[in-house]
C-alpha cells in the first residue's frame, strides 16, 4: 500500500516475490492446469519452448480463503492479473528425459494494474476514504497514485514419474482432480440465497471467466496440448 500512499505513480518491477507468490496452493493448482498436460504429452528425449500468455486470478483452495480473502493483504490487492498491462505470462522450456523425468523451467510475470475494484463496495468506499486522507492531512505528503505492477520470477518444476521422492519445485503436486469443485461451482446454477450472495455471484463469475479462458486457450494452441 505504500506505494499507493506515497507514489508517484511509475511501474513498479519486483523481482523478489517468488516465494510468496508461490505460497497459495490455488495459484500453483491453475498454473499446472496450463503446465502440466504440456508435459505429459512430450516423448523421451523430447523439450519444447513455451510462451503462454493469459489471465489469472489468484486463486486458492477453501482452506486458504482466510489467510489470503483479508482486505489488504498482497494477495487480496493482487487478486487478478490485468491483461492490459501484460496479464499473466510463463514462458521458458519444458523438457523430458529418456527416463520420462519432465522438467519445467519456467519464467512467471504477474502485470497488474494497483488500482481499486470498482465492481466491489469495499474497494469503493476505501478509495473514498483514502482519497480523502490526501485532503484532510495536506502535511503528510500522500499521493494516492494508482500504479502498474510486474511481478517476475523463476522457478524449476520436476516431476519424476518413477520416484517422488525426486520431485520438486512449484507445481509438482498438480492433481487435476483440485479443479472438479471449482469447475463445477464455476457453471452451477444458483439458487435461492446463493443468487442474492454477491459474494457467491462474484466469485462464480470469477472461476467461470477462468475456465472458459483456459479451455479457450487449450483449444486455441494444438502446438502446446495436440503434440502426439
Amino acid at each position: 500500500m505504500s506505494n499507493y500512499f506515497y507514489g508517484d505513480g511509475q511501474d513498479l518491477y519486483i523481482y523478489d516475490w517468488g516465494d510468496y507468490m508461490m505460497e497459495p496452493e490455488g495459484l500453483g493448482n491453475m498454473v499446472g492446469d496450463y503446465l502440466f498436460p504440456i508435459g505429459q504429452q512430450l516423448k523421451p528425449g523430447q523439450g519444447i519452448t513455451v510462451d503462454v500468455v493469459t489471465n489469472m486470478i489468484l486463486g486458492h483452495t477453501p482452506e486458504e480463503a482466510e489467510k489470503y480473502d483479508e482486505m489488504f493483504s498482497g494477495y487480496a490487492l493482487l487478486h487478478g492479473s490485468n491483461e492490459d498491462v501484460g496479464g499473466f505470462q510463463m514462458h521458458g522450456g519444458i523438457y523430458k528425459d529418456e527416463n520420462g523425468v519432465i522438467e519445467y523451467d519456467i519464467t512467471y510475470e504477474w502485470h497488474d494494474i494497483m488500482d481499486f475494484e470498482k465492481n466491489y463496495l469495499t474497494d469503493v468506499l476505501g478509495e473514498i476514504f483514502f482519497n480523502s486522507m490526501k485532503y484532510l492531512f495536506p502535511d503528510r505528503g500522500y499521493t494516492m497514485n494508482y500504479y502498474n505492477a510486474h511481478i517476475i520470477w523463476n522457478n524449476v518444476t520436476t516431476i519424476d514419474p518413477s520416484n517422488a521422492a525426486n520431485n520438486s519445485g512449484w507445481f509438482y503436486e498438480y492433481d487435476k482432480s483440485w479443479s472438479v469443485w471449482y469447475r463445477e461451482f464455476a457453471y452451477r446454477k444458483l439458487v435461492g440465497w446463493q443468487k442474492r450472495d454477491m459474494s457467491i455471484v462474484k466469485s462464480q463469475d470469477l472461476w467461470r471467466r477462468y475456465f472458459d479462458r483456459l479451455d479457450q486457450y487449450i483449444k486455441e494452441h494444438p502446438e502446446y496440448y495436440d503434440l502426439c
